[in-house]
């Protein structure tokens, strides 16, 4: 009660001791409920006190606010500034967890907001301090990253090499989130590198781990497609729709399914419907990568009509999405 007193009392509003039980009450409900609204609506003026607030506090505060923007209101610019200046803070500490903290944190939204080239450089110098410290477990994670960021960049050579050596490295690596998340990303890349049965085997290995990710389905049929008949794979499509939830991704996926289906089955108008209907939410689903998919299912079903002027307009744009991929 007293704490609760304290709290929505406003004379010492604008002292560090308020700061810091307001900030203790926000972390708690964090901890204990997941919720950010505590931190959101944290009207303390942190350029006021700052010169009287331990940056360790500081550093929190920001860092909070950057989880809160980052993962919930999706405001990465917002989010970006908040970690900027955790970083910030984290460094004047003179911990190294803390500034280490502070870069993994840039690198994240860095990569959400397609930025790899920013993310870039930070990656050594986060590695090496959560070698120092020991932060393993943090340093497998932070390894799965690096890999996606080279992967984006079309290194897929090097994110694979990354990955692979990751399965080695520690006694960590037996958390099963973490071998997951290996052989989510291994998925793409051997798809991307046309090495479909590695890819069929990661899939595999990714749901031996309990892998629910949506993209799986989509790789699958894929993979299947490519390895054998398409009577196979239109048996694929039927079980992996049947496998995929109601959220948006699942959504989606499961629309790009049913355009591989109707590509198979020779349905030309519902096709282009479906084309047309996928087309126009595709870039809200840019990170899913199913635009080589869809192109390709698309051009082999025109090529086997010879339909040829579509196959070559459909070729001109999957040569354009390439090249912006750059």
């Amino acid at each position: 009660m007293e704490f609760k007193s304290f709290l929505e009392g406003t004379f010492l509003r604008y002292s560090p001791a308020y700061f810091e039980v307001k900030l203790l009450d926000c972390f708690y409900e964090f901890l204990s409920q997941r919720t950010y609204n505590g931190i959101l609506s944290f009207d303390v003026d942190i350029d006021l006190l700052q010169s009287v607030i331990p940056d360790e506090f500081l550093y929190l505060a920001e860092t909070l606010r950057g989880i809160a923007n980052h993962t919930f209101i999706r405001n990465f610019e917002t989010a970006k500034l908040n970690y900027v200046n955790a970083y910030k803070y984290g460094l004047a500490t003179g911990n190294l967890a803390l500034s280490a903290m502070g870069q993994y944190h840039l690198i994240m939204i860095n990569l959400a907001t397609m930025n790899h080239l920013e993310a870039l450089p930070l990656f050594d110098s986060c590695s090496a301090t959560f070698q120092k410290v020991g932060a393993y477990r943090r340093l497998v994670i932070l390894d799965t990253y690096k890999a996606t960021c080279y992967q984006n960049l079309g290194l897929y050579d090097e994110a694979i090499e990354i990955l692979k050596t990751i399965e080695t490295k520690t006694p960590q690596i037996e958390v099963p989130y973490i071998r997951m998340s290996i052989n989510e990303n291994l998925m793409w890349l051997y798809l991307k590198k046309s090495c479909f049965d590695e890819s069929l085997k990661c899939i595999e290995l990714a749901r031996d781990y309990s892998s629910v990710f949506p993209d799986l389905s989509l790789a699958a049929a894929w993979d299947i497609y490519n390895l054998r008949s398409p009577e196979e794979c239109l048996q694929t499509i039927n079980k992996e729709v049947s496998l995929l939830s109601d959220d948006k991704r699942s959504s989606f996926v499961k629309s790009v399914l049913e355009l591989m289906k109707s590509a198979i089955e020779g349905c030309e108008e519902e096709l282009e419907l479906q084309y047309q209907n996928i087309k126009r939410i595709l870039p809200i689903f840019k990170n899913v990568a199913a635009d080589p998919i869809i192109y390709s299912f698309m051009i082999d079903f025109y090529e086997r009509k010879q339909d040829y002027r579509s196959a070559y307009l459909l070729t001109k744009e999957l040569t354009n999405f390439l090249a912006n991929q750059e």
